[in-house]
């Protein structure tokens, strides 16, 4: 899933800049696509609108933008932040391909930097231990 923040307005005026996780992104192995996937596009939709920029598969079937990074930044993150809305948004990971075209499907999310949230472990318990190590 991706995480996208926006700062506050302040004193009525714009904030500050948009703030996004990683695309942390892995197609399954070349044996399983029927072809290499080292070099193949893969598309990014979210809420059902196609971005203007693609992603890459690297050797180790993880996706990446054209610099290599896992996190979009100028004209890139601004187009992700102008397809969400606040809340919960569709994302979609689309592999281009001779052979293959497969979709990964994720949630977006955009939050201001003042939400509040819970984090908890993967069984939906919460702990002391857990508020402690994922306090920033």
């Amino acid at each position: 899933d991706l995480i996208l923040v926006y700062p506050p307005a302040k004193d009525g005026g714009g904030g500050g800049s948009y703030a996004s996780s990683e695309f942390n992104v892995h197609f399954g192995r070349d044996a399983k696509m029927g072809q290499p996937l080292t070099g193949l596009t893969v598309q990014v939709w979210i809420n059902n609108t196609l971005m203007p920029f693609t992603l890459k598969v690297n050797t180790d079937a993880q996706c990446t933008f054209p610099d290599g990074t896992c996190a979009p930044k100028g004209r890139d993150l601004a187009a992700v932040a102008g397809a969400m809305r606040k809340g919960a948004n569709g994302m979609k990971f689309q592999l281009q391909g001779d052979k293959a075209l497969f979709d990964i499907e994720a949630a977006a999310f955009l939050w201001s930097s003042d939400d509040k949230l819970i984090v908890c472990d993967i069984d939906g318990t919460l702990t002391r231990s857990d508020v402690i190590g994922y306090s920033a």
